[in-house]
């Protein structure tokens, strides 16, 4: 027991002097607990490299002791017990292609137990790396969270080269290893979508109408991985337009990516750009990106159109009845918009949208919807920024001389709010053999009352008793869409009718009128 006491004071005084070997630990570990301890003494963590006292749970020793938290010195590499080496990571391989895998495995161990697997808790180990970080290398999992004291992982390479330094980590500790990747080969040219694919001509840009074009190239490996670092030509075809390339040339990025900015002209005209570069073996690789167009100019006044689906919905007195509304759109040559322009929309009345943009026909839709009704004819109104002739003629001519000037170009259209109910049909011989039957309804316009025609659907059905119509085609009719009848008060439909030679009762005309909802008019007069 003297003994021990003169260790213990040998060791204290080390400590005193704020050293402490690695070695000098464990064997002061040795030393309390041959001696049985010491009531000053305390327990050791966080003996070695790179450890961390951040697991918890305890771990059977090989003497069958318990190793609390405080005493767990995590390290992570490979094997464990006699065998575990520290700091390293298990590859498969070491060596990989350009979009290779590689099997990765660490294990995680209590350097106080003997390297013995730290099992029966969650770790989590995360791996990080250049190639990582940059998006050229990806994992199966990552972080990997591990009872087994194993975790492990799939690497693959996304085109990263030449190296790439893997390193896991837990609870302070790491272990990494060092993977070799061959560089990617250029076996492809891929062009996306030009942004926009219609531009206004040089000089005529407006807000939302761009005269550049832009179109990104994406050069891939066999992976579809981008390369970096690479030098691709551009062109444009045909090359006997007015517009140009702002560059010939440019250097791939790390995603793999070069774009190409094409810029208008002053006159119509359809290009595509087209790519090229040489591969690490020589091989030439080109694309051709979709079409750019120089839609000439903005819309003009003469070529702006607003079209309806239905003026005469079934309205009146109901939320949510929608109308559909479709702009048509033509520059000064007569050439369709081809997107890029926005057109606006209001309303006297209900809801709409409030703009579209024109499509690659120089075509967009809104719809119109009732709401709150209380007007009997609201007003549609569209209108975009274009230019209007303010000189010359056969302006539609390439060639022509006219001049224009901007002006807010317009359309507006009235639509009619019917309704189904209290439709009203009234029938009267007009003249010989004529008969005519005028149907209306009367809607509520404001504070007062309008007459208008029955909503579209609105069918009227002429029948003869002892009698014929002479003209029977025309017995049956259905009210359509049309623009024409949005003003009428009423709409007039005529038949030739004759009583028959010897009826059998009184001859008469009747006339039935059944809207698409709400109650049936009907009518007669005598033949």
């Amino acid at each position: 027991m003297d003994d021990c006491k003169t260790k213990r004071k040998s060791w204290r005084l080390e400590m005193s002097g704020k050293f402490l070997a690695r070695t000098s630990a464990i064997s002061l570990a040795l030393i309390l607990a041959a001696c049985g301890g010491d009531d000053a003494s305390a327990p050791l963590a966080n003996s070695g490299s790179g450890n961390s006292s951040g697991s918890t749970g305890d771990a059977t020793t090989d003497e069958g002791s318990t190793s609390t938290p405080e005493t767990k010195s995590i390290a992570i590499g490979i094997n464990s017990g006699s065998g575990f080496v520290d700091g390293q990571v298990s590859a498969s391989t070491v060596n990989l292609g350009s979009g290779g895998k590689a099997y990765l495995e660490v294990t995680v161990v209590d350097q106080n137990d003997a390297n013995s697997l730290v099992t029966g808790e969650s770790i989590e180990v995360t791996f990080s790396s250049p190639c990582l970080d940059n998006a050229r290398a990806s994992l199966s999992a990552n972080p990997v969270t591990v009872s087994s004291g194993f975790a492990r992982t799939t690497y693959t390479a996304m085109g990263c080269a030449p190296q790439d330094l893997v390193t896991a980590t837990v609870a302070g500790a790491e272990a990494s290893v060092v993977l070799n990747i061959a560089p990617p080969e250029a076996v492809d040219l891929v062009a996306s979508q030009p942004q926009p694919n219609s531009i206004a001509p040089n000089g005529q840009s407006i807000e939302g109408r761009k005269s550049v074009s832009k179109v990104t190239f994406t050069l891939e490996d066999e992976s579809e991985n981008g390369i970096p670092g690479s030098t691709v030509n551009f062109s444009l075809f045909p090359a006997d337009t007015d517009l140009k390339l702002t560059q010939t040339s440019g250097e791939t990025d790390d995603a793999g990516q070069v774009v190409a900015s094409v810029e208008a002209g002053t006159t119509n005209a359809v290009v595509r750009v087209v790519a090229t570069t040489t591969s690490s073996s020589g091989d030439t690789i080109s694309t051709t990106s979709a079409p750019i167009a120089v839609n000439s100019y903005i819309p003009t006044e003469a070529n702006f159109s607003l079209s309806i689906d239905n003026f005469l919905p079934n309205a009146m007195n109901i939320d949510g009845v929608t109308v559909g509304v479709t702009i048509s759109a033509a520059d000064r040559y007569g050439d369709a918009i081809r997107g890029n322009t926005i057109v606006n929309f209001t309303t006297s009345n209900g809801s709409i949208t409030p703009d579209c943009e024109l499509d690659d026909g120089g075509k967009c839709n809104v719809t119109w919807s009732s709401l709150a009704t209380r007007e009997a004819r609201p007003i549609i109104y569209a209108y975009t920024q274009g230019e209007r002739v303010t000189s010359g003629t056969d302006c539609f001519l390439p060639t022509s001389t006219c001049t224009y000037e901007p002006t807010t170009v317009e359309q507006a259209a009235a639509i009619v709010q019917s309704s189904s109910d209290n439709v009203t049909v009234s029938l009267a011989n007009t003249s010989g053999n004529e008969y005519c039957a005028t149907t209306s309804v009367v809607v509520r316009d404001g504070g007062t009352t309008a007459s208008v025609v029955p909503p579209s659907g609105t069918t009227i059905e002429f029948t003869a008793t002892d009698g014929t119509i002479i003209n029977e085609s025309q017995a049956s009719k259905t009210i359509g869409t049309g623009s024409a009848l949005v003003f009428e008060t009423g709409l007039t439909t005529c038949v030739f009718a004759e009583a028959n030679a010897s009826p059998e009762g009184i001859p008469r005309l009747n006339v039935v009128v059944t809207p698409p909802g709400g109650d049936i008019a009907e009518a007669f007069t005598a033949l």
